[in-house]
């Protein structure tokens, strides 16, 4: 899913690239609409940066480590943020692959393992779709690629117990990526750290977090474009005209 907005009155010196996986998409469950598109959150800053050119890259079981080559391709973004890793970094069955092949053989094993994914987890087999090395160099790589742009990198968010209990070892997972990223932000200068996790965790679990996958809800999305945009007005010079307030604040 890729938007992006033009028009003629736009500053072409502040141009913002938003980039990541399913948390930023539309969300449908049994065909009622949790999260329009139009109301995720990457949506909300959009409209809330008429002035500015804002685009946006968002698309399911993106992996973080993808993300250092799509922003390579926008020399000219002023500021970037980055939202993925979960699926790095999220405890698998079977490798990336398998897991993503349409080959009958793959489809077939993976339908046989959903009904005991836990146990195989357990007692099986268990691996994730990027290792911790090649996770650290993308960082890297992300953070260190232009000499002049910001570039913003959002924590996991944690999941619902009963999501964390269906896959085993996952919220252990999020927890250490997230402190991964922590660790690779606070040495780089030009780097900044949107705490999604944090931010979850203080609001509450079921507050922001959808009952059917623990991706944000609505709320979870009007408040990740809120602390997003508090980012973008402390890093971006431009006048307070320019930000409309979100869904979350109107």
């Amino acid at each position: 899913m890729s938007h992006h907005l033009t028009d003629p009155s736009i500053d072409r010196g502040h141009r913002i690239c938003l980039i990541g996986d399913s948390f930023g998409t539309q969300r449908i469950h049994d065909g009622d609409v949790e999260v329009a598109a139009d109301c995720t959150w990457p949506q909300q800053i959009q409209r809330a940066l008429p002035g500015m050119d804002v685009v946006c890259d968002f698309k399911p079981f993106r992996r973080l480590v993808e993300c250092a080559e799509l922003l390579s391709e926008r020399t000219d973004c002023e500021l970037a943020i980055v939202q993925a890793g979960l699926v790095d970094c999220y405890p698998r069955p079977l490798p990336h692959g398998v897991s993503r092949s349409s080959h009958l053989a793959c489809r077939v094993l993976r339908r046989c393992i959903r009904p005991v994914r836990r146990a195989w987890i357990n007692y099986v087999y268990r691996t994730t779709w990027s290792s911790r090395e090649e996770l650290v160099l993308s960082i890297e790589a992300l953070l260190t690629q232009s000499p002049t742009r910001q570039t913003g990198l959002v924590t996991a968010a944690p999941l619902l117990k009963e999501h964390a209990i269906y896959t085993p070892g996952a919220q252990e997972a999020v927890f250490e990526f997230n402190d991964l990223l922590r660790e690779i932000v606070a040495r780089c200068p030009r780097a900044f750290l949107i705490d999604l996790h944090a931010h979850v965790l203080a609001a509450g679990h079921r507050v922001l977090l959808s009952p059917w996958d623990s991706h944000l809800n609505q709320p979870g999305n009007d408040a990740l474009a809120g602390l997003m945009l508090g980012e973008i007005r402390a890093r971006v010079p431009t006048s307070a005209a320019a930000f409309p307030a979100t869904r979350a604040a109107a």
